[in-house]
C-alpha cells in the first residue's frame, strides 16, 4: 500500500516501526530469565520470561507489517493515499502517485530505496549486556543462560555488520554503488573498478 508524507512529499511504501533485531535479543533476554530464575519456582520464571516474549511478538509483528514511517524523512504516521487526509496533500501539492526514488545506483542505474539498515547504537548495549550474562551463567551454573547470552551477543554483532555493509548496496546489482540522488555523486558518470 503507497502512503504518502506530509513532510517531505515521499509516495511509496513506509518503514516498518519493530526492530527485529530487539526482538531477538529480547528471546534471548527472555531464555536467560527464565535460566537464572527456574530453580526457584518454575510458574513464577515461565510467567517473568513471558514478558520479554510479549515484546518480541509485538516488535516481530510490527517489524513485517507495512510500516507509515517515511523512510527519506522519516514523519512517524504517513497516511494511505487511498485515505482522504492522503489525497488532500496529493491535490494540495500537485504530486504524482508515482513512488519517490531516494537512491540511485551508479553502476545499474536502479533508482529507489535502498537496504533498511539497523542502528549500530544498540548494538553498543547489546554485546556488553550479553558478556555480562555470559560470565554470570558460570556463577548460576545453568547453561542455558549461555545460549540466551549468546543469542544477544550475536545480535549485536550483526548489527555492527549490517549497519556498516549495507548502507550502499544496491538491491539490484548488488554492488556498494548507491548514492542519494540529490548528492553530488548521482550525477557522476559510472566506474567500473
Amino acid at each position: 500500500m503507497k502512503r504518502v508524507c506530509p513532510g517531505c512529499h515521499y509516495i511509496g511504501k513506509g518503514r516498518h516501526k519493530g526492530s527485529l533485531l530487539l526482538s531477538i535479543a529480547n528471546i534471548g533476554l527472555a531464555i536467560i530469565i527464565f535460566g537464572m530464575s527456574f530453580r526457584y519456582s518454575l510458574a513464577l520464571s515461565a510467567f517473568i520470561s513471558l514478558i520479554p516474549l510479549c515484546i518480541a511478538y509485538i516488535g516481530i509483528r510490527n517489524y513485517y507489517k507495512v510500516g507509515g514511517v517515511c523512510p527519506k524523512c522519516n514523519f512517524k504516521d504517513m497516511p494511505s493515499i487511498d485515505e482522504p487526509s492522503g489525497q488532500e496533500i496529493i491535490k494540495k501539492n500537485g504530486l504524482s502517485i508515482e513512488d519517490t526514488a531516494i537512491f540511485i545506483c551508479n553502476n545499474c542505474d536502479y533508482k529507489g530505496l535502498g537496504y533498511r539498515t539497523e542502528s549500530a547504537k544498540w548494538s553498543l548495549f547489546l554485546i556488553p549486556l550479553g558478556i555480562i550474562f555470559f560470565f554470570s551463567s558460570f556463577f548460576y551454573r545453568e547453561p542455558i543462560i549461555i545460549i540466551g547470552a549468546l543469542i544477544i551477543i550475536g545480535t549485536g554483532v550483526y548489527s555492527i555488520i549490517a549497519s556498516f555493509m549495507n548502507k550502499t548496496k544496491c538491491p539490484s546489482c548488488k554492488n556498494k554503488s548507491l548514492v542519494t540522488i540529490n548528492s553530488e555523486q548521482s550525477s557522476s558518470p559510472s566506474q567500473i573498478s
